[in-house]
């Protein structure tokens, strides 16, 4: 048995008006057309829902549980509606967002702080990628927001442009490496890369740089922290590849050297990806919109 919700909101309006005639008012719709439905929910339940008493139509046991169900369903509707609208104005709701490297939240804290002065009740959680890509993750409907490198090949995402920033390798001052303007691919051949990313293959610095020349380091450490992967390459433990701004910081020690990545150097395009939609709720698209004004200390 399957009973529509109409039928559910028919029962409660003829329950509270009493007739049909005052019920089909209320619903827009003639007699004849209200008598048929009724009926129809006679036939499906097996059993009358009203008697008819005195020109009056008074509920039946089937029909006061049928009205307890109603009043219950409805009033689930009713707040499911209006719970969507209150996300859809900004009021409530969760922004879900992900970054393809996890040194892109040094720079998103103060975008969250002020999207949170402006939609106060809205949540925001962050998560890793794990072993699956973030527009895979943004396709699957399990995030809304995609901090991203590149670009994934499917109409169903939209991105836009951030920045690019320039990304240079870090050597100690005293490695064979550190009097070079620029590195080649072939360099990295034989050393140790220090690196944020689990996943060397998605970045950009594989894709656009040691990829095409078929190079692979000869060891590869997985260091999450920038402070830590800055103390080795000081130690001498290796070469790191950063963005430039996010280590300007630790440039003004003698023992660190920043090199660019082949003669013209190495740029890496960051975009905001969302997932095309019709209708965006807007604590979404003004939080996309402030990431698009965010320029990183070069």
């Amino acid at each position: 048995m399957y009973l529509e919700l109409k039928y559910f909101k028919l029962v409660s309006v003829i329950a509270k008006e009493g007739t049909l005639a005052k019920a089909s008012e209320k619903l827009f719709l003639t007699q004849p057309a209200l008598s048929y439905q009724l009926k129809e929910i006679e036939t499906q339940l097996g059993t009358k829902v009203f008697n008819r008493v005195n020109k009056k139509l008074i509920l039946t046991e089937t029909g006061e549980l049928m009205l307890s169900y109603s009043n219950r369903i409805l009033g689930e509707v009713e707040g499911f509606s209006r719970e969507i609208e209150t996300q859809l104005k900004g009021e409530v709701g969760t922004i879900r967002l992900i970054a393809e490297s996890n040194t892109c939240f040094h720079w998103l804290p103060k975008i969250l702080k002020q999207h949170q002065r402006e939609y106060p009740n809205v949540e925001f959680r962050l998560r890793s990628t794990g072993t699956r890509s973030p527009d895979e993750l943004l396709l699957n409907g399990q995030v809304d927001i995609a901090i991203v490198c590149r670009k994934a090949q499917d109409n169903n995402i939209t991105y836009a442009n951030l920045f690019a920033d320039d990304v240079v390798a870090l050597v100690p001052s005293d490695h064979p490496l550190a009097h070079r303007k620029y590195l080649s691919a072939d360099d990295f051949k034989n050393v140790t890369y220090i690196t944020h990313s689990e996943h060397l293959k998605r970045s950009v610095f594989y894709d656009q740089f040691l990829k095409p020349k078929k190079v692979t380091p000869k060891k590869i450490l997985y260091i999450q922290l920038t402070e830590t992967v800055i103390e080795m390459v000081r130690e001498g433990l290796g070469i790191a590849v950063m963005a430039r701004w996010l280590v300007k910081p630790y440039l003004n020690r003698t023992e660190i050297i920043p090199i660019k990545l082949g003669k013209g150097g190495l740029k890496r395009r960051w975009y905001v990806a969302t997932l095309k939609s019709e209708t965006t709720p807007k604590p979404l698209q003004r939080f996309v919109e402030k990431i698009q004004l965010l320029q990183p200390t070069d």
